[in-house]
């Protein structure tokens, strides 16, 4: 059974929403959006949120098999969330590539926001990440799970 939409905070994204579409220039009134928060916990969700607040993190990567049939694409917009849901950032979809695990690259890797060893620690994150998703979702790990990678621009924050 799906929980009913806490219309505190349903309100709180409403009025988040118009005052991005009042002050970003081609945000379209009448656009559909999604809403989510970053990763699987609120240490990780946070930790992501920051990172993307200060511009460091301009992509985000998921599994395929995490959604029902459509994929993001170029031009869709996300109102991001803080874990207990408080919408912080709106964000716009640039890029979409599907791509197995073992086939993202460095340059991902960076726009994600790694830059010590960008690729070492990418794998290592999502490794962790995608095994506990792929857990939930009855499937297994492997190298060649398809990863969805998404790059964004983050057009309003607050």
């Amino acid at each position: 059974m799906a929980v009913p939409p806490d219309p505190k905070r349903t309100t709180e994204i409403e009025a988040f929403w118009r005052d991005a579409i009042e002050v970003v220039p081609g945000l379209d009134r009448n656009a559909a959006f999604t809403i989510f928060s970053f990763g699987d916990n609120p240490e990780l969700s946070e930790h992501v949120l920051a990172e993307t607040l200060a511009g460091r993190n301009r992509a985000t990567a998921s599994l395929r098999w995490s959604y029902e049939a459509t994929l993001p694409k170029a031009g869709d917009v996300a109102i991001a969330t803080d874990w207990t849901g408080r919408p912080r950032a709106v964000l716009v979809t640039r890029q979409v590539d599907v791509v197995p695990y073992r086939a993202v690259d460095e340059d991902f890797a960076r726009a994600e926001g790694y830059v010590t060893d960008p690729l070492d620690e990418w794998r290592e994150v999502h490794w962790s990440f995608f095994s506990r998703r792929c857990a939930e979702l009855g499937r297994a790990a492997s190298l060649d799970m398809p990863v969805v990678c998404e790059r964004f621009e983050l057009v309003y924050a607050r």
